[in-house]
Formats: structure tokens, C-alpha cells, sequence
């Protein structure tokens, strides 16, 4: 992660939450349980978990900051493979889950792009982790939905369809 992209607040809220800047985790395990359920991880998904999965953020509002309530735990994408198909389709990449903010699971593609998505909509969130992170703290959050609806995803394309 490169803390040079990080606000100072969002950095210093980070570090309260018991992150540091040579931490890496050991995610082996972690990403073979979520590769067993059909998931495949790539290296800047690996990259972001070994900086900061297990970390939770549970922050009041401070001066010109909104709170914020997300955890960065991949564990929280198991059992919701049944919707990621569609969500790589909308999005037109490989996606893995990192984490949650409660209202969503957060996804990154292998573009580095954040996503979040539940039964009633996907939406990009940001360009990379560090712009994530310090968007959770702003009031003039520039997500873009990218599907909303009633838990049917739009029809797309099948690798199936696509072999012929």
C-alpha cells in the first residue's frame, strides 16, 4: 500500500486500528478457502489482504470527517460466490472479495478498482485501495452504480456461451 496516497487522518485511523506499514499477514489459507469455493485470487488482491486483512474500522465522525464502519476480512466474501459471475460482468473484470462495510461486500478487480456490491446493487468505488480508504472519510463520496435492481442481474454473456 502506498501511505503516500493516504490522507493523514484516514492514516493515523489506520494505525489505531493496529495496522503499520511493514505489516503482512499470512493469507495463504485464507485465499485457498475462498479458491475452493470458486474464487481466484490475483496478485494486487493478495497484496491488499496481506497489508490489511483483519483490519476493522469503527470511526465517529472528527471536524470535516464522516465516520466510518468497514472491515477488510475475505472471509466475509465466503458463501457469496453465487453472485460473482454477475458482478465480473458488470464490472468486465476478475473480482475478489476483501472485506465488508455492512452494507455491502467490497470487492477488488484486477485493475486495482474498488467495488461493492450486494442482492440489490454493484457499484465502483474508487481506483485503488488507498482511494477506498480515504473515501470512506469524505462527505462527497464519487461512487457510480453501476446495476441496481430487485436481486435479478442483468442477462450477459455465459464462458459457456462464449466457447461456441
Amino acid at each position: 500500500m502506498d501511505i503516500k496516497l493516504l490522507d493523514p487522518y484516514v492514516l493515523s485511523v489506520l494505525k489505531k486500528s493496529n495496522w503499520f506499514e511493514a505489516r503482512k499477514v499470512n493469507v495463504d489459507s485464507l485465499i485457498e478457502q475462498l479458491e475452493s469455493e470458486g474464487y481466484r485470487c490475483f496478485e494486487y488482491a493478495r497484496k491488499v489482504l496481506e497489508s490489511l486483512n483483519g483490519i476493522s474500522v469503527d470511526e465517529g465522525p472528527f471536524g470535516d470527517y464522516m465516520g466510518a464502519h468497514f472491515e477488510i476480512d475475505a472471509r466475509n466474501g465466503s458463501s457469496e460466490y453465487d453472485r460473482l459471475a454477475d458482478f465480473e460482468a458488470i464490472a468486465g473484470e476478475k473480482l475478489f472479495p476483501i472485506g465488508d462495510n455492512h452494507v455491502e461486500l467490497i470487492y477488488v478487480g484486477e485493475s486495482k478498482h474498488i467495488y461493492g456490491g450486494s442482492w440489490n446493487h454493484f457499484q465502483w468505488l474508487a481506483n485503488n485501495i488507498e482511494e477506498y480508504l480515504n473515501y470512506n472519510f469524505i462527505r462527497s463520496y464519487p461512487y457510480k452504480v453501476l446495476w441496481s435492481g430487485d436481486g435479478s442481474f442483468p442477462a450477459h454473456e455465459t464462458d459457456e456461451e462464449t466457447a461456441d
